[in-house]
């Protein structure tokens, strides 16, 4: 071994086995098995022996280091292809550390296999039995599937040999991928590249997906000890190769296809190979010698151990020695008793008792497993047989046996899939080598694998992906809710126009949707359906179903809503049709918007069936932070990083160094923008082929981030233009109605291209030209469906709404992305995220879940919190058919049984896990927050705390007074303002004035208090709140009094953005309605812009998140005399709602609102809250804190709405302009 040891980073191994030693020369790494924390791994190795060679090394080692980053990410990969579990870089050299468990490379089993008695040599090395051969293919099968991955994610292997294969000999079926250092990633390649080599050294000049192909057909015969010039010449017929090798005709033409010495599939209109047809070949050779064993079967074996002396054991039912049970069944039928020396006739009972048999495997408690051998009258524990004491691990050639159960044990039900046993069983005494080795028996593996083991229920509840299928069912639930159960006064032709119907309807009593109601606590159908139509105008359009179980109706009945009419207490309403009377039997209505729910719940689905195949993932939101690594991403940072604030520079090295996952948090004002600009830039300054995922919950913020992230990037002037896709059109919610509309835009310049070009001219085939020229019309959108799937699997950046369909064909089609970047990640929940998780090994989430929640987050909360209402959510879900709707996984592991199986802890757990997934990111960053802490508690500092999150600390938006009040209320007094913006917000710089002698004090501070009067302390005023749509007459009126005073500073070029928000719709109509109706009185609001090109200045804090303007004049709303804070309060009451409302003004603040009222409030939540250790409205109680103190310092002004009754003069435009 080379003097390795020396070196501190192998300290910490254990049981080293030298594999390979380092090649100097060549630089091919050297290999090392040890063991570390408990695990079996292989370390890899390049030592920096010469300086001038140690940036070649660094790339080789990082090239190696990504791809198995990269690949560990991908779905279905299971153990196909040897995890990484460490990197590491010093002045010593460069290493990987693989995850190997028990298996080593190929190869050193080869050089030390002719060392090896027969009896000990593993199976690999005896391939002329067909059972061992059978086990031969179903390996190779796996690393068809490993290289099928790679190929999937536009990589070539390029060095398959035997050193690229991982396997334990003892076991059956293990065979792994590794050997990425020599592995690259195609652009561009066509699979029609018919170049052959016969060599597989890695200096061949063409390579492709079919020299992955033709190496590993090379492999195979090199395993199977076939001559190469043989296997790859047709000279050499296959009837010889077959005489030679024993194998059959099957086996030998796939090896022939794999090396391109044959077609592999001559129905196929090309040489094309894929993982497709490659295990379909195999599968065709495993028929084929299951067939050739059938005819001849070989008897399978079990060696016994007939232990005398374990009485102890022995009792009439349960676990006991196999001798001690054979021998009360023996003395229970024939009043004889055993004794050791009855060899023969223990042998014989077991032989006749195994005549009929099965096989079944079993769970404990523990979480240990049993295989059982079902005979007539015992059931026998098997598992492996160890050839000798220096066999540590056995193998399932012969199983071995020294325990049975007198009766079957409870465990042992339906649940549990047996296997029967088709073959004869040979019993032996398990010290008889010699029998054993004169039998070659067939191996029990093949039973082994066929036992479909179904998870217990415990292990269900218990399950990451059990806690997104609740969340989902519960989803399904509120959208079931949603479908309203109808009957039909009349369907009649419309007087007016015969072509349409009128339709009338009134609700009726349907007891599953009044179930579904109830337990989700929700009001009735009829009730939430008045609701609806009181709000008039909302949803104007219905579909008329004959069913809610989301089953797809034969034709689609689109209702129009005209009115609604009450009579006698009866609604009636009343639509619109050109659908002739479907007659259903029990009709349901729902609107458009819960028909697109529908589609998003497929879609959500569809993630939850790839997370059950996707391990790494599953780990990592299991506990994120022991799956935190370091990514070692020494890379010379790109320009842009220079231009952030400090605070962005410190989390963005941290975003680069580690892996998996990091998220950041982006409070309001911070730049997240700039962060993800930067780091788009320098992903692509590093590797300029790499692929980027960019997501948003919100079309506006993905437009946002496009036009943002183009412009970045076109100031770098990339000689390589990248592919950049936007699913987005004009940041237009136009996703759904037309998802691939933006994209098939793109494929049709791509169609053109290729006929402007000289290639298309040159083509000699007139039906291949019009046949491209067909595919550029407007109306071939199918056509082109392929080449759309393509190019957004081929792009260097997409961008897509998080929960779109184009995230969702990505997710079908296998794509992988080196960087999954998802913004506003605190406002969707952990299943709406899922989705672009599911498309990176490397994910960023960048959100504030301090800032406005997932749309109706509370309601979901309440409802995932009852174990009852949990229940029933899924107990519903087996009503539904639509297993789009339900996916995969919920129909196959919460069937009605399971569900019925749960136990009150099994649902709580659920629960518990649903609820961390319902808010991700907040939960995340909590648990970050925890981790922390307790590293911190338990080492005294935080040098030894690996993050998965930080917080950007410099915001660039805000005036610096009201950057105080949202830091010190909401963060923790952790958000601090830009030196820059510290000294640009002055009176000087402000770009409008309120022209007013009365209370000049309006112009000097950032923060403006209209104080009306507070209805609970002053009898007979009008300032209080209406509801039940909440609204305030006299906060508009003193609002729009406000306005007149409002001026534009003379000499500003940029009209100042100005924003009027409210939390409540009805208050928002309400400003709106005056601004028109005073129109003429405030002319000059032409001076101002309306913020983010909006239509209107005014908005509710929901629709305003994200957004921001010069000058903010809020409307609280609420001032009543109700008893209870949340009653009183209301949104208020919400910290994420304040916050938003807080943080949107840029200038100046101006509130409009009861201030004593508030401040009341905030006493009483101190009293009878936080001094009993209830923190949850605290912010309230430091709001009102943080503004006597500005009002002390007069950096806060409070000015009495009276001062607002008097209605100023008309004013003139300064500059003729059009009205409003």
């Amino acid at each position: 071994m080379q003097n390795i040891l020396s070196i501190p980073f192998f300290a910490k191994f254990t049981d080293l086995i030298p594999i390979r030693e380092y090649d100097f020369e060549h630089g091919n790494p050297g290999l090392l098995g040890a063991e570390v924390e408990g695990k079996q791994v292989i370390v890899k190795y390049w030592l920096n022996r010469h300086q001038d060679k140690t940036e070649i090394l660094k790339e080789i080692w990082l090239y190696e280091k990504r791809q198995l980053q990269r690949l560990k990410g991908c779905p279905g990969v299971g153990d196909y292809i040897s995890p990484i579990h460490e990197s590491h870089a010093d002045e010593h050299g460069f290493y990987l550390v693989l995850d190997s468990g028990s298996r080593l490379p190929l190869s050193l089993y080869y050089e030390s296999t002719s060392r090896t008695l027969h009896l000990q040599r593993p199976w690999i090395f005896n391939l002329r039995p067909i059972s061992n051969r059978l086990r031969f293919w179903k390996n190779i099968s796996r690393i068809i599937s490993a290289i099928n991955i790679l190929h999937s994610q536009g990589l070539l292997h390029r060095h398959l040999n035997i050193d690229s294969i991982l396997t334990d000999p003892t076991s059956d079926l293990d065979f792994q991928l590794t050997g990425f250092e020599w592995s690259i990633r195609v652009q561009r390649m066509s699979e029609s590249d018919t170049t052959r080599n016969t060599s597989t050294d890695v200096n061949r000049k063409h390579f492709s997906f079919l020299t992955d192909w033709m190496d590993l057909g090379f492999l195979i015969a090199k395993i199977l000890k076939i001559d190469q010039e043989e296997i790859s010449s047709t000279y050499h017929p296959i009837d010889k190769i077959i005489e030679k090798t024993e194998l059959t005709i099957n086996e030998v033409v796939l090896i022939r296809g794999l090396i391109g010495a044959i077609d592999i599939d001559k129905s196929a209109s090309s040489k094309v190979i894929n993982s497709d047809i490659a295990l379909k070949k195999i599968k065709d050779i495993t028929t084929e010698l299951n067939s050739l064993l059938e005819k001849s079967p070989d008897p399978m074996a079990i060696a016994f151990l007939f232990n005398t002396s374990s009485t102890k054991g022995q009792h009439s039912s349960g676990k006991t020695s196999v001798f001690n049970a054979v021998q009360h069944i023996f003395f229970e039928n024939h009043s004889i008793s055993l004794s050791e020396t009855d060899i023969p006739e223990l042998l014989d009972f077991i032989s006749q008792d195994l005549t009929t048999s099965s096989i079944t495997k079993i769970s404990h408690n523990n979480g240990e497993f049993e295989y059982l051998l079902i005979g007539s009258q015992l059931s026998y524990i098997i598992g492996k047989n160890k050839s000798n004491r220096l066999d540590p691990e056995g193998s399932w050639n012969t199983a071995f046996c020294h325990s049975a159960y007198l009766t079957p044990p409870i465990k042992l039900g339906q649940r549990n899939q047996k296997v029967q046993i088709n073959r004869h069983i040979k019993c032996v005494v398990h010290t008889n080598r010699v029998e054993l080795e004169r039998l070659n028996p067939y191996p029990w593996s093949e039973y082994i694998d066929n036992l479909d083991f179904p998870a217990t229920k415990d292990e269900v509840a218990k399950d990451l992906t059990t806690g997104f299928a609740a969340y989902h069912l519960t989803e399904i639930a509120f959208a079931k809710a949603e479908i309203y159960p109808i009957e039909v006064i009349s369907y009649t032709i419309d007087s007016d126009d015969p072509s349409l119907y009128n339709v009338k309807l009134r609700t009726r009593i349907d007891p599953e949707a009044e179930s579904v109601s109830q337990s989700l606590s929700i009001k009735s159908p009829a009730v939430r359906l008045k609701q609806i139509f009181t709000n008039s105008g909302e949803y104007s359009r219905w579909f008329f179903l004959s069913n809610s179980n989301f089953n797809d109706e034969d034709h689609e009945i689109v209702l129009d809503y005209l009115s609604s009419q009450q009579n006698n207490g009866e609604i009636t309403y009343e639509f619109t049709t050109n659908t002739p009377n479907p007659d259903h039997k029990a009709p349901f209505i729902i609107t458009s918007s819960t028909q697109g729910t529908i589609s998003q719940l497929s879609r959500r689905a569809a993630a939850i069936d790839a997370l059950s195949h996707h391990d790494e993932l599953i780990e990592l939101l299991k506990s994120p932070h022991r799956r935190i690594m370091n990514s070692n991403e020494n890379v010379t940072l790109h320009d842009s990083f220079n231009e952030l604030d400090s605070s962005k520079r410190d989390v963005f090295q941290k975003v680069l160094n580690t892996l998996p996952l990091y998220l950041v948090q982006g409070p309001p004002g911070v730049g997240k923008t700039y962060l993800v600009t930067t780091l788009v830039q320098q992903v692509f300054s590093s590797e300029a082929n790499s692929r980027l995922l960019l997501t948003a919950q919100s079309h506006s913020t993905v437009h946002h981030l496009f036009n943002e992230v183009n412009k970045a990037l076109g100031r770098d002037n990339t000689q390589n233009p990248l592919l950049v896709i936007s699913c987005v059109k004009n940041g237009s919610p136009e996703d759904d109605a037309d998802p691939n509309l933006k994209v098939d835009e793109l494929a049709k310049e791509q169609i053109n291209n290729l006929i402007s070009s000289s290639l298309f001219k040159s083509c000699p085939s007139e039906s291949t030209k019009n046949g491209v020229i067909a595919l550029s019309t407007p109306g071939n959108r199918s056509g082109r469906s392929t080449l759309v799937n393509q190019l957004l699997k081929s792009a260097n950046l997409v961008f897509a709404t998080t929960n779109s369909k184009q995230v969702e064909d990505l997710i079908r089609s296998n794509s992988q992305f080196d960087w999954s970047i998802m913004e506003e990640t605190g406002k969707v929940t952990g299943l709406e995220l899922l989705s672009p998780m599911l498309l990176s090994h490397r994910r960023l989430m960048i959100g504030d879940h301090k800032q406005l929640p997932p749309y109706a987050s509370e309601v979901m909360r309440k409802a995932l919190g009852d174990v009852s209402s949990l229940k029933k959510s899924l107990q519903f879900s087996q009503e539904i058919y639509n297993n789009n709707i339900k996916g995969e996984f919920v129909k196959n592991k919460l069937t009605q049984e399971s569900i019925d199986n749960f136990s009150e802890q099994d649902l709580e757990d659920i629960c518990r896990e649903a609820l961390r997934l319902h808010l991700l990111f907040e939960s995340l960053i909590n648990e970050e927050e925890i981790a922390l802490k307790r590293s911190k508690d338990h080492y005294g500092h935080e040098g030894r705390h690996k993050p998965i999150a930080s917080m950007l600390e410099i915001q660039h938006r805000m005036h610096p007074i009201i950057a105080e009040v949202v830091s010190d209320v909401f963060y923790k007094h952790k958000l601090d303002t830009s030196d820059e913006k510290k000294e640009f917000y002055t009176e000087q710089n402000k770009p409008f004035y309120f022209e007013t002698a009365d209370f000049k004090e309006i112009n000097s501070a950032p923060i403006v208090w209209i104080e009306t009067p507070d209805v609970q302390a002053n009898q007979g005023v009008k300032s209080g709140d209406r509801k039940p749509q909440w609204n305030n007459p006299f906060e508009v009126e003193a609002v729009v009094n406000l306005l007149k005073l409002l001026r534009r500073k003379p000499g500003i070029q940029k009209p100042p953005k100005l924003a009027l928000l409210s939390p409540y719709n009805k208050q928002i109509e309400r400003i709106s309605t005056m601004l028109d109706r005073e129109s003429q009185k405030i002319l000059n609001l032409l001076d101002f812009s309306k913020p983010d090109d909006s239509s209107s200045f005014c908005s509710t804090i929901d629709a305003f998140q994200g957004a921001e303007a010069d000058l903010t004049i809020i409307s609280l709303v609420r001032n009543n005399s109700d008893s209870y804070p949340l009653s009183a309060l209301g949104i208020l009451l919400d910290s994420r709602r304040m916050n938003v409302l807080l943080s949107r003004a840029k200038h100046q603040l101006v509130i409009v609102g009861s201030y004593e009222f508030l401040k009341h409030w905030a006493k009483k939540v101190q009293r009878e809250e936080m001094n009993k250790g209830n923190t949850r409205n605290e912010f309230l109680v430091i709001l009102i804190s943080k503004l006597e103190s500005l009002k002390s310092s007069k950096h806060a002004v409070f000015i009495s709405s009276d001062k607002f009754k008097s209605d100023p003069a008309p004013l003139e435009p300064k500059i003729t302009r059009k009205r409003p």
